[in-house]
């Protein structure tokens, strides 16, 4: 099975008009894609993503992550970006509205925008840890359309990811007491 997709194309990983999703009682993910005729399948571990205690992770590059609608149009999607134990930080705030008081740096991230500034915004999130945290946290992102176009009313799609934290080896620390003198 595959680790790593998300790009337009007929290679491994690739998609060209996705169609449909399955998860099998594993985790594993199943995505049938119309125009190569093909499914293919995604095992876990391609949804966790390795970062050491204290180092920002930065989702840039072939880890970009980004949302699609293809009938959003200039309309505004409904971003919600959470962490449990940490902290994320947008790669742009440009064309954004905060929904929650909260710009970056929180663990938990609303925002109205359009399509192409939420994408601007997801290139190059950075999350990090909490201070000394190791152990496994989940970002998850909701897009939600608010219904503008289409049928059914507002839909939204939800994804969440695995963040493994890897402890590192901190330097002990001493803390002294400190004393105030009196020269009389």
């Amino acid at each position: 099975h595959l680790t790593q997709w998300g790009s337009r194309g007929s290679g491994d990983g690739e998609f060209d008009q996705p169609a449909g999703l399955a998860v099998d009682n594993s985790g594993n993910l199943y995505v049938a894609d119309a125009n190569n005729n093909r499914i293919q399948k995604f095992g876990q571990e391609a949804m966790v993503k390795t970062v050491s205690e204290d180092t920002p992770l930065v989702f840039s590059g072939s880890d970009t992550i980004s949302v699609t609608d293809a009938d959003a149009g200039t309309n505004a999607l409904f971003m919600t970006l959470t962490v449990t134990n940490g902290a994320l930080t947008l790669g742009s705030t440009t064309g954004l509205t905060f929904t929650n008081g909260t710009a970056n740096g929180a663990s938990q991230l609303q925002f109205l925008s359009t399509l192409n500034s939420a994408n601007a915004a997801l290139t190059n999130l950075s999350y990090l840890a909490a201070t000394n945290f190791a152990g496994t946290d989940l970002l998850t992102i909701i897009a939600n359309d608010q219904g503008f176009t289409g049928v059914g009313g507002a839909l939204s799609a939800t994804n969440t990811m695995a963040i493994a934290v890897d402890a590192v080896n901190d330097a002990p620390k001493i803390a002294s007491p400190t004393h105030t003198v009196t020269m009389a």
